[in-house]
Order: structure tokens, then C-alpha cells, then sequence
């Protein structure tokens, strides 16, 4: 077996989408890796101050926008890891290069609105991820998922998020502080597509007259995009003085924004890594989340499931947990025991298989 091989990770998520689950998952991956493997972070701007040391890391100045996006996937990924001279380009969305030669291994952390296809570019960002992928792309799919698609290389049990074990610094307790959240709360942290948010609040709505003032939604992680448009839809609504909108925060803070929350509210689709119900799960929150194939399997007993298509019935959902502790209370130790099956150690050897196969993979073929 390889001693030793490089792993450039696509990190563009970790300057531009800092709260989203494929920087949430990446940052548990980096606490998780392999000790054989030499991890590289491309990233597309400074670090962040809270990004760990303990990499190497390439920058290649890049704007937010869809073309540069593009670019980055398409010519500026392959660019770098060349220069690195990786054996493995490990990806975070469904877009590796069309044109590449170096094993490329895609762990999917987006939900499914950011693979809708609008506009020239994003059919052509499409279009191109997907040759890439048929080329010899691999996913990396989580064992406690079903429905594997058909690329799958690998299914491997969730590893521990750091965030979630680390313990509350000074740092995270003053962030708290300068957010000042209400004492008692509904938390979302999802997509931000027009068609999902608008679901969020349809539902909220049903739920906002009985829960009245002293439970309102609180948002999380929303970009700029994201949070103009939220705010045109509760002008919409008329939700406008029962929705608070956080700024973009730190990882490190988000677990303690979950655990003080009273519910978490998932009404979306849920992506494979590194999404909400996960966090909800290991934060042992009381959840109520859309039923889907993905939801139903990871939470099992651990949440209130209710159809995307019902905002009734997610609405009334909230209202039963909210009113309903002893409920909430056991939903809560649900998730608890269902995030204890989760631990590094398997994820690191199964992760460091994986990464041996592709390099093999190349060799044969080169």
C-alpha cells in the first residue's frame, strides 16, 4: 500500500459560503483525514482567521460570481493541482473538470437548488460538470444514505464534526453575545432558492399566529443573494417582524446557535453531507423536517418528518413541539444516540482506501 500521496481539496466554500454544508463538512473532513495524506486547500481569496494552520495552502485570487466559479472548477482546480502535484482533487459539489487527469473524488454537500439550470453559464457549468463526471468523477456517499448513484466509489459511515466537540471559547461567547438571540427560537439554516424559501415561510406562517412573537424564525447562513431575496418574500408574506435574519457567522459558532435554538426547522431537501439534520442530530435538537427518502433515513425517530408539499402540516408540526416538551424532549434523545454511532477513526481508514484505489486507479491507466 502507498505511504504517502497528495489531496488537493477544493476550498471556495471556505472564503465565499462560509456557513454552508460543504465548508461545514469540509472543515469536519480536515479534523477527520487521513494521517498518510498531505492535504492542500485551493482557495480563492485570504484564508479565514478560523481556518486551522495545520495545511498547506494555494490561493488563486477569484471573484463570487458564476463565470469565475466556472472557471475555477474548469481550468483554475486542475491548474493548481498540477502545481501541487496531487494525487486526488477532493470536490464538494457535483462539478468536477471536463478536462483533467488527475482522479478527482466529490463528497455532494449542495442542496439541489444550486444545481438548477438558469441562464447561459450556469447550463454550460452544467453541462460540463457532468461530462467531468462521466469521464471518471467518483462520489463519496454516506453509508447512512440510500439511494447511492450510480458513481459512488465508496459509502462511508459520517465522521464527528469538530465544531460540535470543540469547547465554547471566549471568541465563540462574544460572537454569541454580538448576535444577542432571542431566548427561545425556531432555527432555519438552509437553502436559499426562491422555491425553497418561499416553502419556509408559507409553513412558518401557519405556525406564527399560535406560537405568537416570543417564538419568531430565526435564519442562518443566508448570502447576499440569499437574504435579498428572503427579505422581498417577507414583505411578501407580511412576516417582516417575525423573521430575524443572522449575518454570515463562524463555524465555530453555529453548533452553539443550534443548541440554543427550540426547534430546527428543515422544510428543504437535505444534501448528503454536511447538511442541517445532521447538525441537528449531533447538537440534539428537536427537528422538524420535510419527509424525503435522504430525511427519513438519517433521522429515523430523531425528528417530526412532514410532506415538502404540506406547509400545513410543517407548520403544524412546529406548533407540536413547541407545545409539546415531553415530545421535543424525546426526539432530542433520539438524535443524541443516533449521532453517537458517528467517529473518525472508521472515516479515516475508509477515506484513506479510497484515495489509494484512485491514485492506483491512475497509475494503471497513465
Amino acid at each position: 500500500m502507498n505511504r504517502s500521496l497528495t489531496v488537493l481539496m477544493d476550498g471556495w466554500s471556505l472564503v465565499y459560503q462560509p456557513n454552508s454544508p460543504a465548508a461545514l463538512h469540509l472543515l469536519a473532513l480536515l479534523a477527520n483525514h487521513p494521517e498518510q495524506a498531505k492535504v492542500i486547500l485551493a482557495l480563492p481569496g485570504e484564508a479565514p482567521d478560523w481556518l486551522p494552520a495545520n495545511f498547506s495552502l494555494l490561493i488563486r485570487r477569484t471573484p463570487d460570481n458564476v463565470a469565475a466559479r466556472l472557471l475555477w472548477e474548469q481550468r483554475t482546480l486542475p491548474e493548481l493541482a498540477k502545481q501541487a502535484k496531487a494525487d486526488v482533487v477532493h470536490l464538494f459539489g457535483m462539478h468536477p473538470a471536463l478536462f483533467t487527469s488527475i482522479p478527482t473524488l466529490v463528497s455532494p454537500a449542495e442542496y439541489p437548488e444550486a444545481a438548477r439550470v438558469v441562464g447561459f453559464i450556469n447550463r454550460l457549468r452544467v453541462s460540463l460538470s457532468a461530462g467531468g463526471m462521466a469521464r471518471g468523477g467518483s462520489l463519496l456517499w454516506p453509508s447512512d444514505l440510500p439511494e447511492a448513484p450510480a458513481q459512488t466509489r465508496c459509502l462511508l459511515s459520517a465522521p464527528v464534526s469538530p465544531l460540535v466537540v470543540e469547547e465554547m471559547g471566549a471568541g465563540i461567547q462574544a460572537e454569541l453575545a454580538r448576535l444577542d438571540l432571542p431566548e427561545t427560537f425556531i432555527l432555519y439554516h438552509g437553502s436559499a432558492g426562491e422555491e425553497e424559501l418561499r416553502r419556509l415561510l408559507e409553513a412558518f406562517s401557519w405556525a406564527a399566529g399560535p406560537l405568537g412573537s416570543e417564538y419568531p424564525l430565526v435564519v442562518l447562513g443566508l448570502d447576499a443573494a440569499g437574504r435579498s431575496r428572503i427579505t422581498r418574500l417577507l414583505e411578501e408574506y407580511g412576516l417582516e417582524s417575525r423573521v430575524r435574519l443572522l449575518p454570515l457567522v463562524k463555524p465555530g459558532v453555529i453548533p452553539e446557535i443550534y443548541r440554543r435554538s427550540t426547534v430546527v426547522f428543515h422544510p428543504d431537501e437535505t444534501p448528503a453531507w454536511g447538511g442541517p439534520l445532521r447538525l441537528a442530530l449531533a447538537t440534539a435538537r428537536p427537528l422538524v423536517a420535510g419527509e424525503t427518502a435522504l430525511a427519513d433515513a438519517l433521522v429515523g425517530p430523531a425528528a417530526y418528518l412532514a410532506a415538502l408539499t404540506q406547509p400545513r402540516a410543517l407548520g403544524a408540526a412546529l406548533i407540536t413541539l413547541v407545545v409539546e416538551t415531553d415530545l421535543a424532549e424525546r426526539l432530542s434523545t433520539a438524535a443524541r444516540q443516533r449521532a453517537a454511532r458517528w467517529e473518525g477513526l472508521t472515516f479515516r481508514e475508509g477515506l484513506w482506501k479510497v484515495y489509494c484505489a484512485l491514485q492506483a486507479s491512475a497509475m494503471r491507466q497513465s
